[in-house]
């Protein structure tokens, strides 16, 4: 049976932001501000809540006892913020390294499962004259592995170091709809589309829309699945036409990269990736590109294609 410790926590940590506060009585009591836990864990009050309902729903087994459970999510989304090492989070909630770690852990298998149980794919937008899926692919820097052939796997030319690629795709609302597993920066923008499995969730005649970047293949073609991207710029400059159609589809594939830029503001993505945190990396992209599905749309509908 879960229990709360009876005494507070009394240490106290310095952050130049928020100046000096309790962790521990405070978020049990809901005395942090909505300002001051967004900047903690990138979560409103209510998101924070939503999160967390989600996650103890029909949950009866936990890691330890040895703090609440709010504050062991917000332990983790502590650290998917701000990237702080299990040390640091061990000072701030007056627990073990080894338990912050075990905490750490056990809370990102838990969102993933919790999160990948919700079929966003038919839940996205299905108005007429709507892209089925806005692509493009993201890539996330990491330490430079040790094993060589892994090395090579995950160099990136484009980035010009080691990276993990990954493909998401968005509604026209800006829902989140499809995360793929990451790939090694070296795998081009259509291998990921082929390997990604989104193929499988497209019908014959959907459209979709990315950059450059991406091409239209065989297995879209093969699907009937039609692809729309920026022209091709075909002597010294584009036709009127062509402007006019970069145009319109520039303006709608921002919405796309306004999603990755929100979904980075978690530092664990745009920091290095730790060897260490190699083996979680799958579950923590896909859950904090989910997580921005519970805040409100940023993306103005338009109802005709570019």
């Amino acid at each position: 049976m879960y229990h709360v410790n009876k005494e507070p926590l009394s240490d106290t940590f310095h952050d130049c932001n928020l100046g000096l506060i309790r962790l521990g009585g405070i978020l049990a009591s809901e005395g942090l501000g909505h300002g001051d836990l967004r900047y903690l864990c990138g979560l409103t009050k209510i998101e924070f809540d939503v999160v967390y309902k989600l996650c103890i729903f029909n949950q009866t087994d936990w890691p330890s006892q040895c703090i609440p459970l709010k504050e062991q999510l917000l332990l983790t989304l502590l650290k998917y913020r701000h990237n702080w090492e299990y040390r640091m989070l061990s000072i701030i909630f007056k627990i073990r390294t080894c338990t912050a770690k075990t905490i750490f852990i056990f809370w990102t298998r838990l969102l993933y499962n919790r999160l990948e149980s919700i079929d966003f794919w038919k839940l996205r937008s299905k108005n007429d004259g709507e892209y089925v899926a806005i692509l493009d692919c993201t890539e996330i820097p990491t330490e430079k592995p040790s094993a060589p052939d892994i090395q090579q796997a995950t160099f990136s030319k484009y980035k010009n170091t080691n990276t993990f690629k990954t493909l998401v795709a968005i509604d026209e609302q800006g829902v989140v709809i499809f995360v793929s597993d990451a790939y090694g920066g070296c795998v081009s923008d259509n291998r990921i589309v082929e390997l990604s499995g989104i193929v499988d969730l497209l019908s014959e005649g959907d459209y979709i829309l990315a950059d450059k970047g991406f091409e239209q293949t065989d297995v879209l073609s093969a699907k009937g699945v039609v692809l729309n991207r920026p022209p091709t710029k075909k002597g010294p400059q584009l036709t009127e036409t062509d402007v006019a159609k970069t145009r319109a589809i520039a303006t709608r594939r921002i919405e796309v990269e306004r999603v990755i830029g929100y979904a980075k503001t978690y530092k664990i993505l745009s920091q290095k990736i730790k060897h260490s945190l190699f083996p979680y990396m799958n579950m923590i992209i896909k859950i904090l590109f989910k997580l921005t599905n519970i805040r409100p749309p940023i993306c103005k509908v338009s109802n005709d294609r570019a």
